[in-house]
């Protein structure tokens, strides 16, 4: 009788266990989900003195000869996977 309720409180506690790493891993990726994960041509900071106050973003990526805005990718796997730093534009 006590050796079930052991092996009852193993198993409950592998259970619990398994379902909490799987909500971390759901948790963590859940911000990149959708984010491009390719490696573009060029990382660039704009620094040019403007006229007038722009809506666009500093810092952009070159991708396929178009301009694409860091939020479309998942930088972590750009940092990681690209060889890639960022140029600045005066």
């Amino acid at each position: 009788m006590r050796r079930n309720i052991i092996i009852g409180i193993i198993i409950f506690l592998l259970i619990l266990a398994a379902v909490l790493l799987w909500r971390f891993f759901e948790i963590r990726h859940a911000g990149t989900a959708g984010k491009l994960q390719k490696c573009p041509q060029a990382w660039i900071v704009n620094k040019m003195p403007a006229t007038s106050k722009s809506n666009l973003p500093e810092q952009y990526f070159v991708l396929d000869g178009k301009r694409r805005d860091l939020s479309e990718f998942d930088l972590d796997w750009v940092k990681k996977n690209c060889d890639l730093k960022p140029q600045i534009v005066q």
